[in-house]
């Protein structure tokens, strides 16, 4: 917090609508992706909701600024996004009607190698096939048998159980031996990234290409358990979009969502101490003297 303001009340304080202490049914902090879509779910269920957030703008991740030079703006963290056709709040608050779109490009990923050579991952699963082939016919001909295999099994099983509860061990295993696409995905399960792309692909080349993408998205290719995820970063994961513009409008949309259920968002608002008792979170206080106590 600003030194100069140590000790005196929030300045959103000297508003009638903010008063020194305010009742909620639910506070959430930071104004993140999660943060955002939390409240817009919870106010929309009729929950009297303030979200907090210390920056002066929403947004978390998704921010634009002009970090190298003025007129030029980078985007400093979430520069793309996987997944996007299967993320529920985009249906359930048509994000897409208030111009939030992304553009997916062909070109996904690529490696460059020291004799000026380099390797593709595109949207378009031929293209792939045509970089690959320059290495070995042989991988070339199995990543096109391969994804699609491995897209039906991330589109089908994997992408959408991103979204809704997790089963029991038991009932998974059971509810995956009834499909031929399960038993695959259990297969997959029992391996490791670095067993599943050794055991698929010869080239060392395009070992390193396909290694490289699972380190990327953070899997240690050698723990066993996670080969899971290899449909999913190179069937879902190999169609990451941009927003066009500042990624920022993402969550200003998402915060308009608040708004209009209801919701408030006080942005600039550096939370101080979660107070508790008897175990319990009974409130949030903001900066020195602006407690805001919420109620479950």
């Amino acid at each position: 917090m600003p030194k100069e303001l140590v000790g005196r009340p929030h300045p959103q304080s000297f508003f009638s609508e903010f008063p020194i202490e305010s009742e909620w049914d639910v506070v959430v902090i930071g104004a993140g992706p999660n943060g955002l879509i939390t409240a817009a779910y919870l106010a929309r269920a009729g929950l009297k909701v303030a979200l907090v957030e210390r920056r002066y703008e929403i947004g978390g991740g998704l921010a634009t600024e002009e970090i190298l030079f003025p007129g030029y703006y980078s985007n400093i963290h979430a520069v793309y996004h996987m997944m996007t056709d299967f993320m529920p709040v985009l249906r359930d608050f048509e994000l897409s009607q208030h111009g939030v779109v992304w553009i997916k490009p062909n070109q996904q990923t690529s490696m460059v190698f020291e004799d000026g050579t380099s390797l593709q991952l595109t949207r378009m699963l031929e293209d792939t096939v045509d970089s690959i082939h320059k290495f070995s016919t042989r991988d070339a001909v199995a990543f096109g048998e391969t994804l699609r295999t491995w897209r039906k099994v991330a589109r089908e099983i994997v992408a959408p159980a991103t979204y809704i509860p997790p089963m029991a061990p038991l009932d998974l295993i059971e509810a995956m031996q009834r499909t031929e696409t399960g038993e695959l995905l259990l297969e997959l399960s029992e391996q490791s990234p670095y067993e599943i792309i050794t055991n698929t692909f010869e080239n060392d080349r395009v070992q390193a290409l396909m290694l490289y993408t699972t380190c990327m998205w953070g899997l240690d290719p050698h723990e066993s358990g996670v080969g899971f995820f290899i449909p999913l970063l190179f069937g879902p994961g190999d169609e990451q979009g941009v927003l066009p513009g500042r990624v920022p409008q993402a969550g200003i949309v998402a915060g308009q969502e608040i708004i209009h259920a209801g919701g408030t968002i006080l942005d600039s608002s550096q939370v101080n101490e979660i107070t508790t008792h008897d175990g319990r979170v009974t409130g949030v206080e903001l900066w020195e003297d602006a407690p805001s106590p919420a109620t479950w």
